[in-house]
């Protein structure tokens, strides 16, 4: 069963992406389904978001000042569904993790692995490079 996502969390995609065909294929959506969804998102909040460039999308001034607050919102909504869940004692949701290249490679591996098997629920999402990259 594919995850029913939000615009919000589709247009963070497509911010980390920068393309909505690359976001499409991340998510298991239509390229025109994540572009019918931004558009409607754009029209939702009176705002353009993006600009059109040849290799896909880049965020515009406006897109940037609107960004912080739809994280907030995603992270919101994901703390809403840990609880809910926490509530039936099922461990479930999403682990990020931001590690060094090195750690990732030789320690993560083992790590997750571990933790996958006694927790499948859980997603986990590992962002690896240098300290600017992990801290964006």
């Amino acid at each position: 069963m594919r995850e029913v996502r939000d615009r919000y969390e589709i247009f963070l995609k497509v911010c980390e992406t920068g393309n909505f065909t690359k976001a499409a294929e991340a998510l298991n959506y239509t390229q025109s389904g994540i572009s019918q969804m931004m558009a409607g998102l754009e029209e939702e909040l009176g705002v353009q978001l993006f600009a059109r460039a040849k290799k896909g999308v880049v965020l515009t001034d406006n897109g940037q000042r609107l960004i912080p607050y739809i994280r907030e919102m995603v992270n919101q909504k994901e703390k809403l569904r840990q609880a809910a869940f926490n509530i039936n004692n099922k461990v479930e949701g999403r682990l990020r993790i931001g590690s060094f290249s090195s750690v990732t490679a030789m320690w993560l591996p083992h790590v997750v692995y571990f933790f996958k098997e006694n927790y499948p629920q859980v997603e986990v999402q590992i962002f690896d490079g240098n300290y600017d990259e992990i801290h964006d």
